[in-house]
Order: C-alpha cells, then structure tokens, then sequence
C-alpha cells in the first residue's frame, strides 16, 4: 500500500466506525441503517463475556411492551459499574408468555436469592405506558403481570425520548480503568449489543436529513437501556446509595431517621430543622429550645 493509505482512509471514513473497524482497524464491523442513537458505544470498552451476577445484590429489571416484549436484567454494583446480564426480546407473543416461559425459569436458575423477598431485591422500571389497562378490562395491565409473576417494586420511565437516551449517552461515555461503566454480556445480552453498537437509530432520508427513532427489534432493548439510565444516572451520575430516610420516627429519646448526631441534648449540627421548627409552643407563646439542633 502506498504511504499514508490508511491514514488517508481512516480520515475519509471517520464519520462511519462501521467502515472504519472493518477496512482500517482489521476487525468485524456493524453496518448501521441509519444514524445511531448511542455512537458512545465501543466494544472494547463495554462488552464483556461470561458476566457473573453479583449473588445478593437487587436486580434492577428493564422492561418494554407491544408485540415484541422485552426485558433486560441488571445490576448496579456498589463501586457503580452498571452489569447487563440477559436480555429476552419476545416475538409475537405477550408479556404474560415472556415472563413465565423465559424470564422466570431464568431469574429461579441464575438469581434464586431475589426469590424468598422480591420486593427487597427486585426492582422493576420501563415503558409508562405498561400500567395502561388493555381493552378487555382496565384492571389488566402488563405492569400488573410483572409484579404479580415477579414481585418486586415498579418505577415508570421518562415519556419523553430525550429523558431516556440523554442519560444512557451519558453514562456510555464514562469510564474506570480503561473500561465503560456500562459492561454488556456479548452473549446473554446480545440484544442490547446489537442495539447499543448501531442497531438502535434514527432513519435518515436520501436527502441526509436525520429523522426519528425507527421502531424496529433494536429499539426495544434500547428503550429498555434508556429507561434504566433514567432511573440509575440521571444527568449521567449515578443515584446515590444512602438509604431513603422512612417518615416514622421508632424512639424519640434515641436517634431521629436521618440525624447525624443523637436527636436529644445534641451538640453540633444534628438533624436539619428550619428554623420555625426550631421553637416550642407555652402557654400559647413561643419559646426557643435550650439546646442548638
């Protein structure tokens, strides 16, 4: 080859990674349809094999509807790499027959923890409008299979498009150690691969104008991924792991849900209280308490 072919090569394809992975990288490429919605995606830094569920640790379940259904199974570890374990994409059929000839028999062989209590370690989120009710009574809804098959708790995902692909753009582009935050099974998520790398796109016209999202058998664990990023890294950063602070307070005379210091006779800080929160009523006047919270 003549010097510089390559280089040359490389900078005339720059805006088609299919082209430049197959004719200038040497590898195997993936020719996209259209314009990806997730060109962040790189096989090097995201795809895994043989991904190992962490054994104790919740389940955070993707879902999409129609006659195509899907689901994707995650996890969230604690140093925050985002684990895509399997994915089941459905052919004609419901979410009833998704769920109990392929997603239950794999959640009892691969995640038999999540089982004895579902609603501590299952929690599902995906398509808002599961919880519509179908036409032969508003009482059935595929939300209402997933927690009656499943258990578990159900987060409705964003409506809007960019509500879901801005944070999972996001998050495709972080890393740690070399490697994507976002780390997908090549074999038992072979769906949400295929999405990720260029299946999941945006038609584009001869004329080169970008049209909107195509609804094809990408889309489906794509939307699934999106909605999982909404729920997980909004705004691209991850939720935080402290534990929601529950409204019932269990001993006056010990420590208050949330206070950094015992609630009593408390020097410092202590629990965040505004200032009108801050007094006592005698006698129908005010008094401010003898001690600073």
């Amino acid at each position: 080859m003549p010097p510089g072919y390559y280089e040359a090569m490389a900078g005339r394809w720059k805006d088609r990674k299919d082209l430049l992975r197959r004719f200038v990288e040497g590898k195997f490429g993936f020719q996209s349809k259209g314009k990806s919605i997730t060109p962040e995606w790189n096989d090097e830094l995201h795809l895994a094999r043989n991904l190992e569920p962490v054994k104790g640790l919740k389940l955070i379940m993707m879902w999409d509807g129609g006659h195509n259904p899907t689901c994707i199974i995650t996890q969230l570890t604690p140093l925050g790499d985002w684990l895509v374990l399997d994915s089941f994409v459905g052919d004609g059929i419901g979410m009833y027959e998704l769920i109990e000839d392929v997603v239950k028999p794999r959640v009892l062989d691969r995640y038999p923890w999540v089982v004895s209590k579902p609603a501590q370690f299952i929690r599902h989120t995906g398509d808002p409008n599961l919880e519509t009710g179908d036409q032969s009574s508003t009482r059935n809804t595929a939300t209402g299979v997933i927690l009656r098959e499943l258990g578990g708790v159900w987060t409705p995902g964003p409506i809007d498009e960019a509500g879901r692909i801005d944070p999972l753009q996001a998050v495709l582009r972080k890393q740690r150690e070399g490697r994507g935050l976002v780390l997908v099974d090549a074999e038992n998520a072979e769906e949400v691969w295929f999405a990720l790398r260029g299946g999941w796109h945006r038609h584009i016209s001869r004329s080169g104008v970008v049209g909107g999202v195509v609804k094809d058998k990408h889309s489906h664990p794509g939307d699934c991924m999106g909605y999982g990023a909404s729920l997980l890294f909004p705004g691209g950063k991850i939720v935080g792991k402290r534990a929601p602070v529950e409204s019932q307070v269990g001993n006056y005379f010990n420590r208050a849900p949330g206070a950094q210091s015992a609630f009593i006779g408390a020097k410092g800080r202590g629990i965040l209280l505004p200032n009108e929160a801050k007094t006592l009523g005698i006698g129908g006047g005010r008094r401010e308490l003898p001690y600073k919270l």
